[in-house]
């Protein structure tokens, strides 16, 4: 069967850099300055899904989404009060289970092509930058739902 709807996430933003300190100290004295990106993230978009595979509680949804992405970093390389605005193109693939009135749903959403419509991240002058600009957006997770 096709399934369709409207999907909303919030979230927190962080990362922070990969590489070690040579010393002790040196990782106890860089703490803040391993701090990257902190901030705060929102979306929203519309779905369409498709049922390949169901059986018994079981199925298999595959679909696409259309979704728009606002980002507000209050710490980007050490710049602040950073936005970001993207909209994006995504590929789903859900495997809910339901039983009785309970719903599993293990999902996967990538956004392989991120169009950034507006915003100052561009703007920002730390030559990192390019570092946090948004080419991709994948998430994975699990929702549970329950019907009554």
């Amino acid at each position: 069967g096709l399934g369709y709807g409207v999907t909303f996430y919030l979230g927190r933003l962080y990362s922070a850099k990969d590489e070690m300190s040579s010393s002790a100290q040196d990782d106890i004295d860089d703490v803040e300055d391993n701090i990257r990106i902190s901030g705060t993230y929102a979306g929203t978009g519309f779905f369409v899904d498709h049922t390949i595979i169901f059986i018994g509680g079981f199925s298999l949804q595959l679909g696409g989404a259309f979704e728009y992405h606002y980002m507000r970093a209050d710490n980007v390389f050490n710049e602040d009060n950073v936005t970001s605005n993207t909209m994006s193109t995504c590929f789903n693939l859900n495997a809910p289970y339901r039983f009785e009135a309970v719903t599993v749903q293990p999902y996967f959403n990538a956004c392989p092509y991120v169009y950034q419509t507006s915003g100052n991240l561009e703007d920002v002058s730390n030559n990192e930058v390019k570092e946090a600009m948004v080419s991709n957006i994948t998430s994975v997770g699990v929702l549970a739902s329950f019907n009554f």
